[in-house]
């Protein structure tokens, strides 16, 4: 019993810990990031701002039936949506910049129009910018 009680202190904790990922656009262009799960579920999306660095958490942690990772992240181009790359394979706890992702890495140049959505519109997710530069 004594065996029981040490192991569910060792390991019930390790259920609450969230995962996350670092995020890194260098680009030099806005982009929206998505993260999405192994499993092919839209785990958060966000605005991020050239030379800024977010982390992502999945509030959840271990909480799954199947696994979440490893996790993909998606980079569109702000203003049109316009993919500018994919990075795959990211685990938890792992950082991702835009520039490492696999795809174009270029956005048009931005009209400026009357009525439009502006950038740091608020997050899907949980997410936190650690960096602006």
């Amino acid at each position: 019993m004594r065996r029981a009680t040490l192991a569910g202190c060792v390991l019930l904790p390790a259920a609450f810990f969230a995962t996350q990922v670092s995020i890194y656009n260098d680009s030099p262009f806005p982009l929206e990031v998505t993260i999405i799960s192994a499993t092919g579920r839209t785990m958060g999306t966000t605005d991020v701002f050239p030379q800024a660095t977010i982390k992502w958490y999945d509030g959840y942690g271990s909480n799954y039936a199947v696994s979440q990772t490893p996790y993909t992240v998606v980079f569109n181009c702000k203003h049109d949506g316009d993919l500018f790359g994919v990075a795959n394979n990211i685990p938890s706890g792992g950082l991702v910049s835009a520039n490492s992702s696999v795809g174009k890495k270029f956005c048009k140049p931005q009209k400026h129009e009357k009525g439009e959505k502006k950038l740091g519109q608020p997050p899907q997710g949980k997410f936190e910018v650690i960096e602006n530069y």
